[in-house]
């Protein structure tokens, strides 16, 4: 026997058309790679950016870094969660050649101020979200 809950699908249809209000609230955002180091990235640059929303228990996420091969270098793949738990997620998965930073989930550089489901993709090219 199926069951499907219509509330919760007419949920995740509002936050998927939700993505196409997304606001940037910044030029520039900082992320923490897992070795520390603190990187700006410019929203404004005329250059295609690609924000890869992910964490450590997302198979989808998952999947979708194992098979990245990282060609782009303004491709970024972000997660909220501790740089603790994502260093601990790569040392056990070594296999994944993305890079992958952390951001603080306070510094979102846009409204709304979550992350409705993951994996979450923006793409942004000078400042504007692009569909």
């Amino acid at each position: 026997m199926f069951f499907f809950n219509i509330n919760k699908f007419e949920e995740l249809r509002a936050e998927i058309e939700a993505k196409d209000k997304i606001i940037l609230t910044a030029e520039t955002f900082s992320l923490t790679r897992l070795d520390g180091e603190e990187v700006s990235v410019n929203l404004h640059k005329r250059d295609t950016l690609l924000l890869n929303f992910w964490a450590t228990w997302c198979k989808p996420c998952i999947e979708e870094m194992l098979v990245d091969d990282q060609t782009s270098k303004s491709k970024y793949y972000i997660s909220l969660e501790s740089l603790e738990t994502i260093k601990g997620f790569m040392r056990k998965h070594p296999n994944i050649n993305v890079d992958t930073y952390r951001l603080d989930s306070i510094e979102l550089p846009f409204e709304p101020k979550k992350i409705p489901f993951y994996p979450y993709h923006l793409k942004i090219y000078d400042g504007k979200i692009v569909k």
